[in-house]
């Protein structure tokens, strides 16, 4: 671990290539974690991934439906459906979220 330098920390991050951000992100913080843990154990003096760039993270896009698309949704869907998909349209809660997060049966 001592012969790692930020040059070297910098190259593993180029070459992770085309990968979002958030991706890079998921893959640099266990090295980070561990050169840090062997930091404070003074194994090393500093650690090479404490100087490379935070990774920009796209934001994304969401096109959520329009007031119109969702009537007609609810309008069509099985009744016994329109309230669950009603409460998850209106607290914008994932359908996964809303249907575990209190227990509660829908259907």
């Amino acid at each position: 671990m001592s012969r790692i330098t930020t040059r070297d920390a910098e190259d593993f991050v180029e070459n992770l290539g085309d990968l979002s951000g958030k991706r890079k992100k998921h893959i640099c913080v266990p090295a980070k974690c561990l050169f840090n843990d062997a930091k404070k154990r003074k194994d090393i003096t500093e650690n090479p991934f404490s100087e490379v760039e935070k990774f920009r993270e796209e934001k994304v896009f969401t096109d959520p439906l329009s007031i119109q698309e969702m009537r007609l949704f609810l309008e069509t869907v099985e009744p016994e459906y329109q309230a669950y998909f009603f409460t998850c349209f209106f607290t914008g809660c994932a359908p996964t979220k809303c249907s575990r997060s209190n227990g509660s049966t829908w259907i």
